[in-house]
């Protein structure tokens, strides 16, 4: 019985310290993360759809217009996230407010898309953000576990 207890405690303060190290790390990433510009986000994200889907100058340069202008909007939007979640009661009154905007926003953006990209390109980037956005789903729901 004595045994039983010894290991049952030794095994109770190993899985402690294991936990923790996961936090620790979790902050080091935060801290060595660099905040980017909206104009270098921009261009980073229109050179990756021009690498994938064999974009034209023309379009390359409607899409970092496009591009930089979602980003600015982006930070402005987690500022104010960021403000509202502070209040978790005025967060819960506006949250449905907040997801209709970004959803919103989501479908404008994807119409200006289609506009510049050709038919098949655009096929292929609606493929590949319905993928990365699984991905991130799967992601966050495996964080939150």
């Amino acid at each position: 019985m004595k045994n039983i207890l010894i290991i049952l405690i030794l095994m109770l303060s190993i899985s402690a310290f294991a936990q923790d190290k996961k936090q620790e790390r979790k902050q080091v990433h935060k801290m060595d993360r660099v905040e980017m510009t909206a104009d270098e986000m921009a261009t980073l994200r229109t050179k990756r759809m021009a690498l994938q889907l064999d974009l034209t100058a023309a379009q390359q340069a409607s899409l970092k217009t496009l591009f930089t202008e979602q980003a600015r909007y982006q930070k402005t939007m987690q500022a104010q996230h960021r403000e509202m979640k502070k209040d978790t009661a005025m967060w819960n009154k506006n949250e449905f407010a907040v997801q209709n905007a970004r959803l919103d926003h989501q479908k404008e953006m994807q119409d200006k898309i289609r506009a510049i990209l050709t038919p098949e390109q655009f096929e292929t980037w609606k493929a590949t953000a319905d993928r990365s956005g699984k991905k991130m789903k799967m992601k966050h729901k495996n964080k939150k576990q």
